[in-house]
């Protein structure tokens, strides 16, 4: 049970007719998702890495590190590293939350004019009977400007144990997506944050992780549609 496969939220979904103005608005707006390089600093076995992603240069160069130096790599670094670099594509728009967004959603007080809504996430196009069953257990928080119809923050919680498995068993589950106005009229990944606790075929995990993501720009090798 891969983690980036549960939690994949970029699947396309029908849109629903929503009463809600501002959700309206936003769900029906087209967003554009630039190519860009970026800055990262993620955090590895409690040491932080900072890296240049830029997923149109050729593989084996999307994702440079600049800290720390070679010599000072986490063991077993060199082989995460290439995977990371494999996957540097991996979306980082805010925009792909609203995927998740079904007919029935609540708008709960928000603060300083933002617009807040609590719902049940859709799961992705495709996803698996456990990925349905973990999804129905999930409360999503998705809070939008209403001015610039942009993401501001998603996140995730699972209230209360559950096993989507019977060999699989979720004891905590939450993640934070913090998101920063771009120029393109989108938003972007500022800060990622996401804890998983549970046990799968009789062994226990717990995995997190903790990203930062900083300084967009051009991509070097970007592609038009």
């Amino acid at each position: 049970m891969r983690a980036i496969s549960l939690f994949a939220l970029a699947a396309l979904t029908l849109p629903h007719a929503h009463a809600d103005a501002v959700l309206a608005d936003i769900m029906a707006k087209e967003f554009v998702s630039p190519q860009v390089a970026f800055d990262v600093e993620f955090l590895h076995e409690d040491q932080t890495i900072e890296a240049e992603v830029d997923a149109t240069r050729p593989e084996g160069e999307r994702m440079i590190v600049t800290s720390p130096d070679a010599s000072e790599w986490p063991e077993n670094f060199d082989a995460i590293l290439e995977r990371m670099d494999k996957n540097a594509e991996g979306a980082i728009w805010c925009d792909e939350f609203l995927d998740a967004v079904p007919e029935k959603v609540d708008r709960i007080e928000g603060a300083d004019g933002l617009a807040t809504y609590v719902f049940t996430p859709e799961p992705e196009i495709g996803a698996d009977g456990s990925e349905r069953k973990l999804f129905e257990k999930l409360v999503a928080t998705l809070v939008v400007e209403p001015d610039s119809l942009t993401v501001q923050s998603y996140q995730l919680h699972l209230p209360e144990p559950t096993k989507p498995h019977f060999l699989a068993k979720i004891e905590t589950f939450s993640l934070f997506v913090e998101c920063q106005p771009h120029e393109s009229g989108n938003s972007h990944f500022k800060r990622f944050d996401m804890d998983i606790v549970g046990s799968a075929m009789g062994n226990s995990f717990d995995q997190m992780e903790r990203r930062r993501v900083a300084n967009l720009r051009p991509a070097a090798f970007p592609t038009t549609n």
